[in-house]
């Protein structure tokens, strides 16, 4: 009775699918773009964890409320991560690249520099983001970005019981064209 019990709990931790809110991603002004080549519908991911209390820079600790803004994901080393992303591209293609990052992540081991930021890749270099959606892409046809991601073991060497928020970006663009491309960015707790 008490191994049915606890593997109960821990489907339950381990987390049906649910959707994500999420942000456009900001430009490198600073402010939020306008996503004029590609509008995100939905983001939904399979395998998060339920947020824990965290404490924040000016020492408050916020408990995580459903409905709240502060909605993070909480990550795991070495788990796994199942994103359906709906889309809608503005632009047509027949080359993608992806790739999911996290900016600030000081215990990185595979760094990426942009512009005046280092980011943490999830999925190494960029890849191609025609195994995970339909190619070409056809402008204005929405579609589905679906793929499996694991949390690399490297993100093992966080302090011990000392949990932060993160944004987790995601961006796939036109291997030709950098411009063209669909952004976004969820709240993760790591």
């Amino acid at each position: 009775m008490v191994h049915v019990l606890i593997l109960v709990v821990l489907v339950a931790a381990v987390g049906a699918t649910r959707e994500i809110e999420f942000k456009k991603c900001k430009s490198t002004s600073g402010k939020h773009s306008e996503n004029l080549t590609c509008k995100v519908k939905s983001v939904e991911i399979n395998g998060c964890l339920s947020p824990t209390p965290w404490v924040e820079e000016d020492g408050n600790i916020v408990e995580y409320r459903k409905g709240s803004e502060k909605n993070p994901c909480r990550i795991e080393w070495d788990s796994v991560l199942r994103f359906k992303i709906a889309f809608q591209p503005g632009f047509a293609a027949n080359f993608l690249r992806s790739q999911f990052v996290i900016p600030d992540l000081t215990n990185c081991s595979t760094p990426i520099t942009e512009l005046h930021s280092t980011l943490c890749s999830l999925s190494g270099p960029p890849r191609s983001g025609c195994l995970h959606t339909k190619c070409p892409l056809e402008p204005g046809r929405e579609q589905w970005f679906d793929v499996n991601q694991r949390i690399p073991i490297h993100f093992l060497s966080r302090p011990f019981n000392s949990r932060k928020i993160y944004e987790l970006r995601w961006t796939l663009w036109n291997k030709k064209n950098k411009e063209q491309k669909c952004c976004f960015t969820i709240p993760v707790q790591y």
